[in-house]
């Protein structure tokens, strides 16, 4: 990939910080790199390729994440204690007022097909890693939860997306709450 399509990449995934895929536009890239916004176009054509390069982009971290998580913790349970615990970092973090995965959520509805299935698919590889994660630890007895999995996978994911839309109005508490409950609900407390 050339410096700048990574550079244009690394610069929309700051803008997604801050806002949705469709508040910003190519013009807010040209300008905030000093280039024309045909400079942008030259790179990704439309912002439907944007965006799916975008998405890629996301889900090759998610997996380094995932597998630096196993490589560091060896124990399936302190990994999902890190997955869990972490997100206030990544989720709360002060330039995040939106998730990488929130910030194409917010228009999903209006995003070409393209951007939904691309979405779909990250999402599913993180569903599937923390449905792994999850088993390996209960397999392990570093956590203890009753049912399916891949149930309890999107248990936590739907926790931690909906507690970061409510921390977007500038109180980290109920995060926090949740991060602790989640822990303390699979037995993960430290």
């Amino acid at each position: 990939m050339s410096d700048r399509k990574t550079e244009i990449l690394e610069l929309t995934a700051e803008l997604l910080k801050q806002k949705s895929f469709s508040a910003f536009s190519y013009q807010d890239l040209a300008d905030a790199l000093g280039i024309r916004k045909a400079s942008v176009h030259h790179h990704f054509a439309t912002k439907a390729d944007l965006g799916l390069a975008l998405l890629e982009f996301y889900g090759a971290n998610s997996r380094r994440l995932m597998e630096g998580l196993r490589e560091t913790a060896p124990d399936p349970g302190d990994a999902l204690r890190q997955f869990i615990g972490g997100a206030e970092a990544v989720m709360l973090d002060g330039a995040y007022r939106v998730c990488p995965h929130g910030a194409f959520d917010e228009d999903a509805a209006v995003l070409p097909e393209s951007i939904q299935e691309g979405l779909a698919k990250l999402r599913n590889e993180l569903w599937n890693a923390l449905t792994e994660l999850l088993e390996d630890a209960r397999q392990a007895g570093g956590a203890n939860f009753g049912g399916e999995a891949s149930a309890q996978a999107l248990l936590v994911m739907a926790a931690l997306e909906g507690a970061r839309a409510a921390a977007r109005c500038g109180d980290r508490e109920p995060f926090k709450a949740v991060v602790r409950q989640l822990l303390s609900s699979m037995g993960l407390e430290e």
